[in-house]
C-alpha cells in the first residue's frame, strides 16, 4: 500500500517549499564554486610569484610548489560535493 502523499493543497505547498530550497542550494554552490576558485588563484599566485623558494622546499621551484599547493586545495575542496556531506 502506497502511502498518500497529502492532499492537492499540501502538494503545491511542499513543492514551492521545494523549489526554493533547490534554487537557494544551486546559488550557494555557485557562490562557494567562485570563491574557491578566487582562492585557488591567489594561493597559485601568491607561492608561485610572491614567495620566494626556500631551500627546504619539498620540490625544486616554487612554480611546482604553487602547483601541488593549489591542487591540494582543490581536491580538499572538492570534497564538499561528494556524496553524504
Amino acid at each position: 500500500m502506497a502511502k498518500s502523499t497529502g492532499s492537492e493543497q499540501m502538494r503545491k505547498i511542499s513543492d514551492a517549499i521545494k523549489e526554493g530550497a533547490e534554487a537557494f542550494m544551486r546559488r550557494q554552490n555557485g557562490t562557494i564554486i567562485f570563491l574557491a576558485v578566487l582562492f585557488a588563484v591567489l594561493l597559485f599566485v601568491g607561492y608561485a610569484f610572491v614567495r620566494s623558494h626556500r631551500e627546504f622546499d619539498p620540490v625544486p621551484t616554487s612554480m611546482q610548489l604553487a602547483f601541488w599547493i593549489t591542487l591540494s586545495f582543490v581536491f580538499g575542496r572538492s570534497a564538499r560535493f561528494s556524496p553524504g556531506t
